[in-house]
């Protein structure tokens, strides 16, 4: 998937673009066969300017939490079901508390 993804992004635009998956396991074959570094989730935010986050129907929102703790800006949709997007932000929470966002 991550390929076919990749593979739509204009060139000028790619070689800025860090995309982060999870293999499932440390051990997995790609990460010896290309020589990559295991990063944790803290190292995979301290990369970013900021963080997109497509997706129309999340679970749990962890991105967008992780996202606000780093301090990195997040573009995302407000997924739906909208009641879990908005405990994830923290609507019922003091307004310091709250992850800031903003719609179009």
């Amino acid at each position: 998937a991550h390929i076919d993804l990749i593979s739509q992004v204009p060139k000028n635009i790619a070689d800025r673009l860090f995309l982060a998956f999870s293999v499932g396991i440390n051990g997995h074959p790609s990460f010896h066969e290309n020589n990559f570094k295991q990063l944790t989730i803290e190292d995979i935010y301290r990369l970013a300017t900021v963080v997109l986050f497509p997706s129309e129907t999340e679970g749990r929102g962890l991105p967008i939490i992780e996202s606000g703790a780093a301090g990195i800006p997040i573009i995302c949709s407000r997924y739906r079901p909208v009641e879990i997007f908005d405990d994830v932000v923290g609507k019922d929470l003091p307004e310091e508390q709250q992850i800031h966002y903003i719609t179009f």
